[in-house]
């Protein structure tokens, strides 16, 4: 219940964010960073269909589907088996380029 928590203070200025899934998980990463946390990114094949997420203390971050453009952080409430993860390298941004990164969304989006 703590890790939830955890999350729930760590993510809590972007949960209501509407990204790209990859973007999310790039925000993902710079929080973390930020945060001096560990973490691992993966592409998570779950019937069918691909999900960018971030493995974080005991929970998996849900960043979103491969092909979602607007997508929100969720936390997955299933258990993940490992033979449907495959591991990806994610570029770590700073939290001011996170922040640009949103705004850019936030132009686009009233256009």
């Amino acid at each position: 219940m703590a890790e939830l928590q955890k999350f729930e203070t760590l993510f809590k200025p972007y949960l209501t964010l509407k990204l790209s899934a990859f973007d999310n998980m790039k925000l993902v990463v710079a929080v973390l960073e930020d945060a001096s946390q560990s973490y691992q990114c993966f592409r998570l094949n779950r019937d069918g269909q691909q999900r960018y997420v971030v493995q974080w203390q005991q929970l998996f971050i849900e960043c979103g589907l491969e092909n979602d453009y607007a997508a929100s952080l969720s936390l997955l409430e299933l258990d993940v088996e490992l033979a449907s993860l495959s591991p990806l390298t994610v570029p770590v941004m700073t939290l001011q380029q996170v922040s640009y990164m949103c705004m850019e969304y936030a132009h686009f989006d009233h256009c």
